[in-house]
């Protein structure tokens, strides 16, 4: 599957990943490896980071489609609208595959967006305040990897600046990598301020 947990701020936005690719036998109950270095956490422009994990194959021919634009001039709002009309016109297998788009809007303002295949491709917007940043993850069976989300990340803030929040975050996909193998402790991360 994959792990990818993004935390998005009023002024800042991190996202990380790791970087496993399986593959599932035809019944769906069993997983091997094929590929250790796949790129899950892309940063499209100096303001949009993307993390995808499930079945790989719909959002690379959607992102293909981004390829169509002049990234660096596109809005949050404009990817989320190209990945998601791109993304639901692509087979996807039973396994589902999840987005989540974030950094800054038009307006300079942090947002984050999760689409979920398996929820009928409903976006789910979420917005950080002056109190409490927003959080998301996609990926692993969340029951399996609370705890370790709750360790890590929910019960450590407010966390001390950025680069704590970050080590973190990392910390975290490598401890999730112990317990699941679907998930490998090869990190990649996007920031954007």
């Amino acid at each position: 599957m994959s792990f990818i947990i993004c935390v998005c701020g009023i002024n800042f936005s991190i996202m990380v990943g790791d970087s496993r690719m399986v593959a599932f036998n035809k019944s769906f109950n069993d997983f091997y490896p094929v590929d250790e270095d796949i790129q899950k956490v892309l940063k499209i422009n100096e303001n949009i980071s993307i993390g995808f994990a499930g079945d790989p194959k719909p959002t690379k021919a959607a992102l293909h489609k981004l390829s169509y634009y002049e990234t660096e001039t596109l809005s949050l709002g404009q990817v989320k609208k190209i990945l998601l009309e791109n993304i639901k016109l692509q087979p996807v297998n039973k396994l589902g595959t999840k987005l989540i788009i974030s950094g800054k809007n038009k307006y300079g303002k942090m947002l984050m967006y999760v689409i979920d295949s398996t929820k009928d491709y409903k976006v789910e917007m979420y917005e950080p305040n002056n109190q409490t940043p927003a959080f998301s993850c996609i990926g692993s069976d969340s029951q399996k990897v609370q705890p370790i989300l709750n360790k890590y990340i929910l019960n450590t803030f407010p966390w001390n600046n950025l680069n704590q929040l970050e080590q973190l975050m990392i910390k975290c996909i490598q401890e999730i990598s112990k317990i699941d193998n679907s998930v490998n402790d090869r990190i990649q991360e996007a920031v954007i301020l």
